[in-house]
């Protein structure tokens, strides 16, 4: 594998010092010397050192063990935004990134509760593009949590979460601006329907109110004329079934309105 001083003595520098990490950074750095030939690693421009440094980042997070992020970035002698752009690139050529998963990300920074409204955004989202999108991809991914924190007052570490897109801030703010716009749609609908099952709820006690009240007043009743089906249904059933029954009949269209 080489000479592999040049890794231990940057890996000391980021807080790498684990042997097989360092290993694993040689290995992809050899990997991706044979690919260098690719248009996107061309482009990249990145000295030895920042290659080096990009490889032990990668080699870090493979292996469970991230490395001191601003330290690597200063080493690499790359601005922040340059430093994301590359990394991502060279996990895309190494064949490294792995498709995101939400739940692991509002588990990593601690916004479980937004969990459910993000995925609703994110597949309302999918729906209305005019375009296939990639709604798997850290940049959507994020862009949703981000979104949701942000419109529920949810405290988070944002700029390590926008990290994770790997993407300009420029481009995560036009993103999360869209999709405010969708999970403001959201809202309303939500809201629409709480209105609609609490008069659904308010209904249904006034019409067991209305009910007891006739059962237990004194007073009498109006007389009308009973058929034989009338007389046989009074005899078989109870108010207390009756009133069951009303109760079911009530949940039923509730269930409805919720559909």
């Amino acid at each position: 594998m080489g000479d592999l001083s040049l890794y231990q003595t940057l890996g000391r520098k980021i807080g790498v010092m684990d042997r097989k990490i360092i290993r694993k950074a040689a290995e992809l750095k050899n990997l991706l010397n044979v690919r260098a030939g690719s248009v996107s690693v061309a482009t990249l421009r990145l000295t030895d050192t920042a290659s080096v440094i990009l490889c032990l980042d990668m080699a870090g997070m493979l292996l469970s063990h991230p490395v001191n992020k601003a330290e690597a970035t200063k080493l690499s002698g790359l601005k922040k935004s340059a430093y994301q752009v590359a990394l991502k690139t060279l996990e895309s050529v190494l064949e490294l990134n792995t498709k995101t998963n939400m739940r692991d990300l509002a588990i990593r920074f601690g916004c479980l509760q937004v969990l459910d409204a993000a995925a609703r955004l994110l597949s309302r989202y999918e729906t209305e593009q005019c375009c296939d999108v990639d709604t798997n991809s850290s940049l959507f991914q994020t862009a949703a949590l981000l979104c949701i924190c942000k419109r529920q007052k949810v405290r988070i570490e944002q700029a390590r979460l926008r990290e994770v897109s790997g993407v300009k801030r420029s481009t995560m703010d036009r993103l999360i601006t869209q999709m405010e716009k969708i999970a403001e749609t959201l809202e309303e609908e939500d809201n629409r329907q709480k209105r609609k099952i609490s008069r659904k709820k308010r209904d249904l006690m006034d019409d067991i109110e209305k009910a007891m009240n006739t059962s237990s007043s004194d007073s009498p009743q109006p007389k009308r004329s009973k058929t034989e089906k009338d007389i046989s249904y009074c005899k078989n059933v109870t108010f207390d079934e009756w009133r069951r029954k009303l109760l079911e009949q009530a949940a039923t269209e509730m269930d409805e309105c919720k559909a």
